[in-house]
């Protein structure tokens, strides 16, 4: 089975409330727990590169 190069981490106002390294499952995850609230980040696995990625949730939802 092929290894994801991603962690996807799902914050809410408070702190991390997911956490997947399958995009589809974030998606569905997304789709099934709706929240203004909630801002995805990207974060390599790994480490290779520092810091995260904001990824916008409306274009993983279209």
């Amino acid at each position: 089975m092929a290894r994801s190069t991603y962690i996807y981490l799902v914050n809410d106002g408070w702190g991390v409330v997911a956490a997947f390294t399958v995009k589809h499952e974030l998606i569905t995850w997304l789709r099934t727990n709706p929240s203004p609230e909630h801002c995805v980040r990207r974060m390599s696995d790994g480490g290779h590169t520092a810091g995260y990625t904001k990824i916008d949730i409306t274009e993983l939802l279209a």
